[in-house]
């Protein structure tokens, strides 16, 4: 069982901030637990579960995995030479957020548990513009005001509470490119076997679950545990006759492999039932119109098994459909600016702010240059190439800011943690070595993992 945590760091007395700490906390199982280092002072309450046992000399305050395996950290809290550092594998599978009150750093790894710190919270318009932009908020923003997220792959240091600086792990295009075909083929099925072995290391004889839209992404992620004789449950959702049909995919897939398949109902009525538990589970807003039937299938799952995996970021890994159309419009609007194609994409309101918001907010909302929030995904330093561009571009906005988050919280709250084979750190960095043909074969996307 996952817990969740809130602390503090910076200059203050420990017994008035932990009085607040307590207060955060009340009515929940949890031990306050101090640690001092040279002239800071600092305080955390584990939510939901034991209190992390610290070694003299050990720097590591809090951490949480979205897999449950203790070798793969998703979010951490250490305190180093009298610096706090938050920070967050490149994923971004487990969220992490802080505030600065006066002289003290508060963070947390819920965004609900930093907002009883805040004297008369306030909506973010940044944020809240952002969240129209794209459908989930953009980091380094929050909902509310002064409340702040860690970007995924960065750890953000206090030196003091008033000074703090960035390390960045950064996706970029290697300058050596795998050309052989076949070469290609037979490094990425290695890689593949690579990544599910590596997650299916503590597993015995219990079974897992998997998620089966009957894609190619979760079907490879199926097959492969099968391979390695991991016994296996498929859940799949059932949206019924008048929708686009997944579980007849899922069906096949699970005949081939010889798994036995769940099917979800989706219905409108089991949609309005669960919104509300949705959205607790969510922590933040995500806009996408699947995550209420991904809560219903966590929950089915969760009555069965306790660890679930998924195909998430084979989009992202291997240039999957959403990415046709920018690449369209890159090469016959070559005129038009590209961050703004690309801001096109996500379809949600950029762009059409003076229709449709009201004048007092348009007002407010005018000035916000969305555009930032997209340059550094897509900037060139990192990769050339236009393929690469925007995989990389994916996996720091919609992989890292929306998809992996959105499924790590869901699962959380059911009690599961949540298994992503394809955000694999090996894997990722190998498909920045290959060329933008091997993903892309004319309009046959993830040619190359089509091929294993």
């Amino acid at each position: 069982m996952q817990y969740q945590f809130i602390g503090y760091w910076g200059f203050g007395s420990p017994s008035e901030l932990n009085t607040i700490l307590t207060k955060i906390t009340d009515e929940k199982k949890t031990k306050v637990f101090n640690f001092h280092q040279g002239i800071t002072v600092g305080g955390i309450s584990y939510i939901g579960g034991e209190e992390m046992e610290l070694a003299r000399g050990e720097t590591l305050i809090a951490s949480l995995s979205a897999s449950g395996l203790s070798d793969s950290i998703d979010a951490w809290v250490k305190q180093e030479n009298n610096q706090l550092i938050l920070g967050r594998e490149p994923f971004g599978r487990v969220p992490l957020y802080w505030a600065k009150i006066e002289k003290v750093i508060w963070f947390a790894s819920q965004f609900k548990l930093l907002l009883p710190i805040i004297y008369e919270p306030s909506i973010s318009i940044p944020g809240f513009y952002g969240y129209t932009c794209f459908s989930y908020v953009p980091t380094p923003l929050t909902p509310v005001e002064n409340i702040f997220a860690v970007p995924a792959g960065t750890e953000q240091i206090f030196l003091e509470p008033e000074i703090q600086i960035q390390r960045h792990y950064d996706w970029r295009e290697n300058l050596i490119q795998v050309e052989d075909k076949n070469n290609a083929i037979t490094q990425l099925q290695t890689l593949l076997k690579n990544a599910i072995n590596r997650q299916i290391i503590d597993l015995n004889s219990e079974p897992v679950g998997v998620f089966l839209s009957g894609g190619l992404d979760s079907s490879i992620v199926a097959a492969l545990l099968v391979q390695e004789g991991i016994k296996v449950r498929a859940y799949t959702l059932d949206f019924g006759k008048n929708s686009f049909s997944e579980w007849e995919y899922a069906e096949k897939v699970a005949q081939h492999l010889d798994i036995p398949l769940m099917k979800v109902s989706v219905t409108p009525k089991l949609i309005k039932g669960a919104l509300l538990d949705t959205v607790k589970a969510l922590d933040l807003p995500f806009g996408d119109g699947v995550t209420v039937p991904l809560y219903l299938l966590c929950q089915t799952a969760a009555q069965e098994v306790s660890v679930i995996f998924n195909g998430e970021g084979g989009d992202q890994l291997f240039g999957g459909w959403t990415n046709k159309p920018i690449i369209a419009a890159a090469v016959y609007n070559k005129q038009e600016n590209f961050i703004q194609q690309y801001l096109q994409t996500f379809h949600k309101l950029w762009g059409y702010e003076e229709k449709v918001f009201q004048q007092k907010i348009y007002e407010k909302v005018q000035y916000i240059s969305a555009e930032k929030w997209v340059e550094f995904a897509l900037d060139e330093t990192f990769c050339t190439g236009l393929i690469h561009k925007l995989r990389r571009a994916s996996l720091i906005l919609k992989g890292a800011q929306n998809i992996h988050p959105r499924a790590t919280n869901l699962a959380f709250s059911n009690g599961l943690v949540v298994r992503s084979p394809f955000c694999d750190l090996e894997l990722t960095e190998w498909t920045f070595q290959i060329p933008g043909e091997f993903n892309l074969k004319g309009s046959n996307e993830k040619y190359i993992l089509k091929k294993q």
